[in-house]
């Protein structure tokens, strides 16, 4: 195996708290223990539970609506990912095979397949598409050594959400060609059920990932779902066993308590959400210089530039000039965008934030 690091990662956290105004970051404002109705004394901080800890699998699996065999808890919703690509090009004979990644997306799937020496290959969600998936694209470019298809739902960096016919086409992919889905779901809790289910409402190979950070304002746990067939969960405890062996009971055990306040922390969200992405509209739609594929929801959008500006040095600028964070577009594989982040701010830093952003792209140097 090698790593070479995960880049968009790396520029993160190099670029982390260096403006005044940032919208680079894509959590929830957090809660905390007290909003849970939670005191120290209320946290386990010792289990007996040999895979994953039992009070979260159980609140896990009544809330998702899954068996509790088909919950897996990892170190967050990357942790989650890399373990379910571990088990995914593991469990096919004749090596790591193929892999296809979507773009633009969130590179550090894609990073992180590559250590396990898969050939990656990357399909296009087109921005005059709204950012769907076209699967008859995607059937072609399958090869009889595809073994993984990795997604995300909402799209990270656009906010896009599948329809329930791109999850049925996925789900009928994975089972003619045998290979696994896994749809990354960390923001697909701010659009109603109904309207954008979870991947593994379609079973078979259909794997669905999520965590508590982007919706639920608890990053710092650093606690991840999975949610799978019951024999890839059990392959997927196997990998742990080469990581960490258990995960943090007393993060293990707060998450379980704010699972089960999960409608009051999903209301939560979506009532600090649906004001900023209005105000996000309000400034994209006004501006002569911006476009975009307007998101249903949440605490992202990745507007186009209507300028032929690089956007890893509009950012440097921006940070230099303007006091303000925005993450590249470069990084998700789509120069000309950037994405916004809009979860943590107050509406008074939002609307600064915006004007910035707004002033700089005009002023910055061709």
């Amino acid at each position: 195996m090698r790593f070479d690091g995960v880049h968009y990662l790396r520029w993160a956290k190099e670029h982390q708290g260096r403006a005044r105004y940032s919208l680079t970051c894509s959590n929830m404002r957090p809660v905390t223990l007290a909003e849970l109705g939670l005191g120290l004394d209320d946290v386990a901080i010792a289990s007996g539970d040999p895979d994953g800890y039992g009070p979260l699998k159980a609140v896990a699996a009544e809330q998702f609506g899954v068996a509790p065999e088909e919950v897996f808890i990892g170190a967050g919703a990357t942790g989650c990912n890399f373990v379910a690509f571990a088990a995914a090009l593991d469990e096919a004979d004749g090596g790591p095979g193929h892999v296809l990644c979507e773009t633009p997306g969130y590179t550090c799937l894609d990073d992180a397949v590559r250590p396990f020496g898969a050939a990656v290959e990357t399909f296009t969600r087109t921005y005059d598409s709204g950012f769907a998936i076209d699967c008859d694209d995607l059937r072609r470019r399958l090869r009889p050594d595809t073994r993984l298809v990795v997604v995300t739902n909402l799209h990270n960096p656009s906010g896009a959400a599948l329809r329930p016919a791109e999850l049925a086409e996925l789900a009928a992919i994975a089972e003619t060609h045998g290979c696994r889905v896994v749809v990354d779901e960390v923001y697909k809790d701010f659009v109603a059920e109904s309207a954008n289910p979870m991947a593994r409402r379609y079973g078979g190979r259909m794997t669905s990932v999520t965590g508590l950070s982007k919706v639920y304002g608890l990053s710092g746990l650093r606690v991840g779902l999975l949610f799978a067939d019951a024999a890839f969960v059990r392959r997927c405890y196997r990998i742990v066993d080469y990581l960490a062996g258990s995960n943090s009971v007393p993060g293990d055990a707060i998450a379980a308590a704010a699972l089960r306040r999960r409608d009051w922390l999903v209301e939560r969200a979506r009532r600090i959400a649906a004001p900023a992405l209005a105000h996000v509209r309000a400034h994209v739609e006004a501006d002569d210089l911006l476009e975009w594929a307007e998101p249903p929801a949440g605490i992202i959008a990745f507007p186009r530039i209507r300028r032929p500006l690089n956007t890893l040095v509009l950012a440097d600028f921006l940070e230099r000039e303007y006091d303000l964070g925005v993450t590249p577009g470069d990084l998700f594989g789509l120069p000309g965008h950037v994405r916004l982040g809009f979860g943590l701010a107050s509406p008074e830093d939002l609307e600064e934030a915006l004007r910035r952003f707004r002033d700089g792209i005009r002023s910055m140097p061709e």
